[in-house]
């Protein structure tokens, strides 16, 4: 804002030089004085508005002028504050979920022999069971709950401070009031002090939950028909994907299901809190799932395969706001603040998302998906396969994965040859890293599960060999594989220095151009395509670079997308097009062009009736059907059932009863199926004439 005099801040305080000058104050969430400062060395005498980019710089407005507030922070260091491993052999209480009072809760499953939980002993006399445990914000255990016969899935908190978690039962069981077959997913909701308050049963082999403020999301697979609470569902081909909308009470508000002609499977880590589902911040869903075949959802059409993961976004209506396919695969999903999403995972080859051209071997990547579905931008790190992901309490963005080996991380070498480590990485919201740490040990340390609790404490679950030894915790398991939870220190560091550096600077955004191949054809070319960018424009600038788009001899342009969006256009007389300058640019522009062999092509047109000009703008879909040189069943073996019946002349059927009053011909042709599969057509080219209706 503006101050004249003296802005009385007590050790903070800050004076004009002149009658009236601009300042700037930072506070924590606690609002707690970070830091202040008089612009008048700068001749600043309004400062209008702060826009924080990341925590190095600030685009201020000033004056009717644009500028950049750089700070220098004090460097990051985020420390272990609390690990411990559960004593014990052959259990996995390795998923840990942040609770709404400052706790978290730890589950897993634990087999034939005992677990040593703080002094507490649990044991399974069948043979396995499902264990939550329930921490305070102390690390205090505040109850321990156990439902033998149940082999433990996954976790996760919901919005009235009670804990869902999902498991596949292995016998019958009954749990208070609730009977669950065997062999059957068990959904089973506590409330905050650890009392059952509902229980359900699924028909389906694996299972994800989220929580959203309105109730709780599941995702599980299915093929054939099911029941779900009134709902009738129907496989498309094999295996699909269901999706469930409970309330807190357990009853259901909606379900869905989607899938493609062939077999389909949900996404995410096996050891992932939210396994392949997260709920969002407008009570929405969002799912990841691997489709065999292309899928139309909603009336989007994806161009899933077996080789790339789709993600759907439903409203808190079970409505589909956007769909996509991305040539990686997904391990998590979670939402932002800002209505967007968050996805990460893993990838090798050369792909391109969202007009990001990115190759390697087995890299991990992070993609920042905007409201509207569009990627704001993505990450790629090193020789890890990233398994997890959550935002932070400040707005940050927190993931971590499995690290094969030793990287480079801002000249940190982190990782130990020939040996995996857990890599936790740490960005704001914008992408930039804030820190990185390793967790290593001299055998192995395995996927962990990942949430944020209420003081943005990171806390980790997961599982490792021989010894940890880390920021002066020592951890060792003697039983070969042994269970561990962590917690982390979150940390931004603090202002130190503040530099006002009068510039204009504005984001820079990505022009990608590419020919789309069919059946490894490119069949033309495009400017800048072996180029990546082929140019970076400022923001609300224009191109400045020509993009020509040629087809080779014997091919034409069928088709241009802009950011996947069909692009009108009308190719000049040689077959060329140029396109016309992309003005005001505020995203990443990905240009695709499509050709086809002139003469191999159907032409499909929707005229107008009245007027006989093709309507534009229509979409059609066509389904494949069975190919057939001859037709099945046009000359049948004619059976009669009545005394009037059709009589075959000459490939001709006429009835008998011609002349006759108040009669019926009756007759068919048995056209048998049973060994086909597949659409069939069935056409009769019928004609009835009489000197009074008739009906045929």
């Amino acid at each position: 804002g503006q101050f004249e005099g003296k802005l009385d801040l007590e050790e903070n305080s800050i004076y004009t030089e002149g009658n009236s000058d601009g300042f700037f104050i930072e506070y924590d969430k606690n609002f707690n004085i970070l830091s202040a400062q008089s612009l008048s060395k700068y001749e600043i005498t309004q400062l209008n508005e702060i826009i924080k980019l990341d925590n190095e710089k600030l685009i201020v407005s000033y004056d009717s002028k644009l500028g950049t507030l750089e700070y220098k922070y004090s460097e990051n260091n985020p420390t272990i504050i609390n690990a411990y491993s559960y004593d014990g052999y052959s259990y996995f209480l390795n998923l840990a979920s942040a609770t709404t009072d400052g706790g978290y809760a730890v589950a897993g499953s634990i087999f034939d022999n005992s677990v040593v939980v703080d002094g507490n002993p649990l044991s399974s006399d069948s043979g396995l069971a499902a264990v939550t445990i329930k921490y305070n914000s102390q690390d205090e255990i505040e109850w321990i709950n156990q439902i033998d016969l149940v082999q433990l899935v996954t976790i996760d908190t919901t919005s009235d401070g009670g804990i869902i978690i999902a498991g596949m039962t292995i016998a019958e069981i009954t749990i208070g009031d609730y009977r669950i077959p065997s062999e059957k997913i068990i959904l089973v909701k506590y409330n905050q002090n650890g009392s059952l308050e509902w229980a359900k049963a699924l028909d389906s082999s694996l299972v994800g939950v989220s929580s959203t403020t309105d109730g709780i999301a599941v995702i599980g697979e299915f093929d054939g028909d099911i029941s779900i609470g009134g709902y009738e569902l129907k496989s498309n081909g094999e295996t699909d994907i269901f999706l469930i909308k409970y309330d807190e009470e357990g009853n259901i508000k909606w379900a869905n299901s989607v899938g493609s002609i062939g077999d389909d499977t949900m996404t995410g880590s096996a050891i992932a809190k939210n396994k392949g589902i997260s709920g969002t911040i407008d009570d929405g869903v969002v799912i990841a799932g691997v489709f065999a075949n292309d899928i139309i959802v909603d009336g989007y059409n994806v161009d899933s395969s077996e080789d790339n993961t789709t993600i759907i976004k439903y409203d808190k209506n079970g409505n589909v706001e956007w769909a996509r396919a991305e040539d990686i695969g997904i391990s998590a999903l979670t939402d932002t603040r800002d209505g967007g999403v968050l996805a990460c995972g893993g990838f090798s080859g050369d792909i391109i998302v969202g007009g990001y051209l990115l190759s390697g071997e087995n890299e991990g990547i992070l993609i920042k998906y905007n409201k509207q579905g569009n990627v704001e931008w993505i990450n790629q790190v090193e020789k890890t396969s990233l398994t997890a992901v959550e935002e932070t309490k400040d707005g940050g963005i927190v993931v971590n994965g499995t690290l094969n080996g030793i990287i480079e991380i801002e000249n940190n070498v982190l990782g130990r040859p020939e040996f995996t480590s857990e890599l936790i990485l740490k960005y704001n919201s914008q992408g930039k890293l804030e820190w990185a740490k390793c967790l290593e040990n001299n055998v192995g340390i395995y996927s962990f599960s990942l949430d944020v609790k209420e003081d943005n404490t990171i806390i980790l679950g997961g599982y490792f060999s021989g010894t940890v030894a880390e920021d002066g915790f020592y951890i060792s398991n003697s039983f070969g594989l042994g269970n561990i939870i962590i917690q982390i220190t979150n940390t931004s560091g603090v202002p130190e220095v503040q530099e006002l550096t009068i510039e204009n600077e504005r984001k820079e955004f990505n022009i990608v151009t590419n020919v789309k191949e069919i059946d490894g054809v490119k069949g033309g070319t495009i400017s800048g395509e072996d180029n990546n960018p082929y140019e970076t424009v400022k923001y609300g600038e224009n191109s400045t670079q020509e993009i020509i788009m040629t087809p080779e001899e014997g091919y034409e342009i069928i088709g241009i997308t802009i950011n996947n969006e069909e692009y009108q256009f009308t190719a000049n007389e040689d077959g060329t097009y140029t396109m016309p300058q992309l003005t005001n640019i505020t995203e990443n522009m990905y240009v695709e062009v499509t050709y086809a062999l002139k003469e191999n092509k159907y032409v499909i047109n929707k005229i107008d009736d009245q007027t006989g000009e093709n309507i534009e703008g229509v979409t059609f879909r066509l389904d494949q059907i069975e190919e057939r040189t001859e037709p099945v069943g046009v000359i049948g073996e004619l059976t009669n059932n009545n005394t009037y019946y059709f009589v075959d002349n000459n490939g001709k059927y006429e009835s008998n009863n011609q002349g006759q009053n108040s009669t019926t011909a009756n007759s068919y042709i048995e056209i048998d199926l049973s060994n086909n599969t597949g659409k069939y057509n069935l056409t009769v080219n019928a004609q009835v004439s009489s000197q009074s209706s008739d009906y045929g």
